[in-house]
């Protein structure tokens, strides 16, 4: 029963990241694309968990989304300006140029072609005679064991220092980011 909660789970959160994906290509708002890519994030955080890398999933978490995507947020939100009017109109009656599909059939052809020889790829590898996943399959227990307390352990006596470095750096990053969108304001009024 819980083999079927675990694949279930495992499509689950497959399918959000997929489709989180698909409405990030289709999404015009940058605030929205941020946070679909916080969706697909954390689908792939708890992809980690259900295969058993649970440093990966804490990993993911605390660098991509607290870092990566709060910079990115932090661009998006001290980039944003108000538009003056002039600069609406021009902007709502620029036209991008339109493509004229000029190698769609080849491109379409490519696309398919490198699908069918990866999916073939796939299907041919025999994945349960790979000599890493039998060991894997033998060392249940092993698997099963959790590695985030020791590295935990040392990253914050060992490692200390460093962390404490790369704390004060990010920081300093935050405060020139603000400084700067500061200095930016007072200059525009």
């Amino acid at each position: 029963m819980t083999e079927i909660l675990i694949l279930s789970a495992f499509f689950a959160f497959g399918l959000l990241s997929v489709g989180a994906s698909v409405g990030m290509l289709f999404s015009k708002n940058v605030l929205y694309i941020a946070f679909l890519f916080l969706l697909i994030l954390m689908s792939i955080s708890a992809l980690y968990v259900l295969a058993g890398a649970d440093f990966l999933a804490i990993a993911q978490i605390v660098v991509y989304v607290g870092g990566v995507l709060v910079l990115l947020l932090f661009g998006i939100m001290l980039s944003n300006q108000s538009m003056t009017v002039g600069i609406r109109e021009q902007y709502e009656a620029f036209q991008a140029p339109q493509s004229e599909y000029k190698n769609l059939f080849w491109g379409i052809l490519v696309g398919c072609g490198t699908f069918g020889m990866l999916l073939w790829g796939i299907l041919e590898a025999n994945f349960e005679q790979q000599p890493w996943i039998r060991e894997a399959t033998q060392n249940r227990d092993f698997i099963k064991e959790s590695t985030v307390s020791g590295l935990g352990i040392g990253f914050m006596t060992d490692y200390a220092l460093v962390f404490e470095l790369i704390a004060i750096l990010l920081l300093l990053a935050l405060i020139g980011s603000v400084t700067l969108a500061a200095y930016k304001q007072r200059g525009e009024s």
